[in-house]
């Protein structure tokens, strides 16, 4: 049972696989009380590893398959819009969380069928195809959050009213990252690096839209002038 001193959210996730915004999903599930939240459930689009570590938080996970509206056959659009906002509606949620914009229309929508305000959160800089493509959505979201300063300029710059806008930049649990490494974990004792030895690295996602390929180019120019560099992908 929710407790009553704090509000329920119901949040909505784009994928089920476990990247930086997962990463920052199960923090607030963990920690959201803290800060007033009450995690109620997450809506994920099908299987994937994020399932077992939302549940491992004691947060139900309910499954929703999206599709878009085409007039030639509404009713699984409809579909769609119905079983979000039985999740609402089953899990007494008092807000909407979406934490990426694909699925902007959709949050949106299940809002304004159970009258539940939503929050929309923006992790990337958004060119202006894609966010001419979002915009009316975004502009009907209650509150949309941007993780980054340029994120939150080029929504305003965009036509998103600066009333609705939040800065939230993203919070490290610092204590995992002690317990995970502890006193022989780090990079440069795990590889011999000697501390006195440059050291560059990317950290995150080894997939093309994290710029691991510019990355290696990158090293591999700084390594003809610097051969002393040492280089890390952590992904």
């Amino acid at each position: 049972m929710a407790e009553p001193n704090l509000i329920q959210v119901l949040y909505i996730n784009h994928s089920s696989i476990i990247g930086g915004i997962e990463v920052n999903l199960l923090d607030i599930l963990r920690f959201g009380a803290r800060g007033g939240f009450e995690p109620v459930g997450v809506v994920l689009p099908g299987e994937g590893p994020l399932v077992a570590a939302i549940r491992q938080t004691g947060v139900p996970v309910y499954f929703a398959h999206y599709y878009a509206f085409r007039w030639r056959n509404p009713l699984h659009y409809m579909h769609t819009l119905a079983t979000l906002a039985r999740c609402v509606l089953r899990t007494r949620a008092q807000v909407i969380h979406l934490t990426h914009h694909w699925l902007a229309e959709f949050a949106v929508q299940t809002g304004r069928l159970t009258r539940r305000p939503v929050v929309c959160e923006v992790q990337n800089l958004l060119d202006e195809q894609i966010l001419r493509q979002f915009r009316p959505w975004l502009v009907r979201a209650d509150a949309v959050v941007a993780v980054s300063q340029a994120v939150y300029d080029r929504l305003v710059e965009g036509g998103v009213s600066a009333s609705r806008m939040h800065l939230i930049t993203y919070g490290l649990n610092l204590s995992a990252l002690v317990e995970e490494s502890g006193e022989n974990g780090s990079l440069r004792t795990l590889y011999g690096i000697p501390v006195t030895t440059p050291l560059a690295g990317v950290v995150g996602r080894v997939v093309p839209e994290k710029g691991v390929e510019d990355f290696i180019q990158a090293a591999a120019y700084i390594a003809r002038r610097l051969p002393e560099v040492y280089f890390v992908i952590v992904g």
